[in-house]
This record gives C-alpha cells, structure tokens and sequence, in this order.
C-alpha cells in the first residue's frame, strides 16, 4: 500500500516530508486482515509495537522519522500520547520530546492531524500552557506552524524547532538569507496564499486573550522586518521589488486604532494612503506603518505647543 493509497482523496506527492521518508514508511507497511477487511499497520519505533496505519497516524510515523532522522533526537526523549491534565479532564498529545535535563518535562509538543484539516492550533497551545512546554509544533503533513511560548498570552511563530544539538535561542536568533527565506515561504512551500497568511495571522492575535491586537501586529511586523531588512541591504543582487499586502478596513481598523467609519473619513479626505477598488478600499500594510509613524508626536512637543498657546 501506498500513502496516495491510504489517505485516498489527498494528494500527497508535495508535502513537509523527504521522499526517503515516505519511502521508509510504505516500505514497513503490514496488511492484516481484520473481519475479512486487508487493514495496514506498521511497527512504530517509539511504542515497538504494531499500529494500525491511519491517515492520523502516518502523519505522526513521518514526523517521527523527521525528528530521529533530521533534528537527531533520540528515541528515550520522544514520548507518545502524553496525558496534559486541565483538572479532572485529561486530554494527550500526539508527540512530545522531553526536556534533555528534566526527562518529565515536556521541551516540545507536537499536534497532528490528517491531511487537509486545518483545526487544533488553540488546542496545542493549551498543551504548552499547561505544561509549560516552551515549543509548539502543529502539522496535518503539507502545512506546519511552529511556536514558541512567550507568556501564557502569547505564542512567536518561529521558522523552524531546534535540533537536538541547539538551543531555542540558536532558532531565534538565526540570520536568514534570501536562499533560507524561499526555504521557509508558506506561499511556495506549503501552497498557502497571501490572503490566507494574513487571515492566519489576524485570526492568531485575536485568539490571544488579554493581548492588544494593535500592539501585536506591530510587533509582528516589526519581527518581519528585522528578519529581513538585513539581508535586503547586504544582497545586490537581488531585484529591488516588494510585494504588496493589501488588507481590508477592519483589519486596518485593527491595526491603527481607528474605527471604520474614521478611516472612511480620513479616506475620503485623503488623509491616508489607501487603495479603491469599485465601493471598497484596501490598505497597504507597509504604507500603513509609515503613516501611523508619522503621526506621532513626541510628549515634549506637545508640552511645548501648550505652554505657547498659554
């Protein structure tokens, strides 16, 4: 059996996973028959014992094979099935590789679920919350978010998690180049579109609750132009071009504080930068952060426009 095969519908010829991977899993697959029914199983390193094959849980035999293959942990760190205890209720994580010093205590937790669903990203970070793990990973096979658990109100997605020989601190504070940034863009590699970025990323923030959003975007557009800025004005190579993120008024609402019907306003007077397409306007994020800079105004200033007045 193959995994086309087993996940029937899903195309899975483009995922996270490396061809060696998904050679190795098919190649361990065992058919029984279960109530006259041919059933795959495969004997999983971490439990030693033989699984019945779900589109679920081939996903967690591939990520396995990813975190002993390519990130080197060892097999005594990776823990199936973790019970996370919210009082009486225990619910349990697919994967979780423990603390090199602390052995009982959770260093990653990792979320599965099966080709094309896209839920239980809340439901991780819950996970870490309450074991206070400080690294996050959600996959279905094609897409994958990796965090890092800043407070229990805020969660950094970051590139990817640290191997078994660095540290969380290596993965924050890597330099890119434009070679690892093509690696890492969920447009090309996980078949995201732009729009669907930008509503992953508003709908991140207003899950956080108790955090601001405007203070949140910014810092996540801050944590975006860092990230790039850098290698931009080191490469001379490269086209000096930009894309556009053209968002909606909510979101710009959200962004600058303002309510709809001020931006409309502000619009119509031509007070800021906007975009009209037919009876709707569209914002440019960039533009948008230029324009909020340029209406601040330091305190000192506005002490000495009062004692002028007086």
């Amino acid at each position: 059996m193959t995994l086309n095969e087993l996940f029937k519908n899903t195309s899975y010829d483009d995922t996270l996973f490396s061809d060696e991977a998904k050679q190795t899993l098919e190649a361990q697959i065992i058919m029984k028959t279960v109530r006259g029914t041919e059933v795959p199983y495969i004997r999983c390193a971490i439990r030693d014992k033989e699984i019945r094959l779900t589109p679920e849980e081939a996903v967690r035999q591939l990520y396995l094979h990813k975190l002993l293959n390519d990130y080197a942990y060892t097999a005594a760190r990776i823990q199936l099935e973790v019970p996370i205890h919210f009082g009486r209720e225990v619910k349990r994580a697919d994967i979780a590789v423990m603390d090199k010093d602390r052995p009982m205590v959770p260093y990653i937790i990792v979320e599965l679920k099966k080709p094309k669903l896209t839920d239980g990203k809340e439901q991780l970070k819950s996970y870490c919350n309450a074991t206070g793990a400080p690294i996050g990973v959600w996959t279905n096979g094609e897409q994958i978010s990796c965090y890092n658990r800043k407070d229990p109100n805020f969660f950094e997605e970051i590139s990817d998690i640290p191997k078994a020989t660095q540290k969380l601190s290596d993965i924050l504070n890597e330099k890119y180049t434009y070679d690892d940034l093509r690696r890492v863009d969920k447009i090309s590699t996980q078949k995201k579109s732009l729009r669907a970025l930008i509503k992953e990323m508003e709908d991140e923030v207003l899950a956080s609750a108790g955090v601001d959003s405007f203070e949140e975007i910014f810092k996540r557009l801050e944590n975006i132009e860092k990230m790039i800025s850098p290698v931009i004005s080191s490469s001379s190579e490269e086209p000096d071009s930009r894309q556009f993120v053209l968002v909606k008024i909510s979101v710009a609402s959200r962004i600058t504080g303002y309510s709809v019907n001020y931006l409309y306003h502000l619009a119509s007077s031509g007070a800021i930068p906007c975009v009209k397409r037919g009876r709707s306007l569209r914002f440019d994020v960039d533009e948008l952060q230029r324009w909020m800079q340029q209406q601040y105004v330091p305190a000192s200033n506005k002490l000495s426009d009062e004692r002028e007045k007086r």
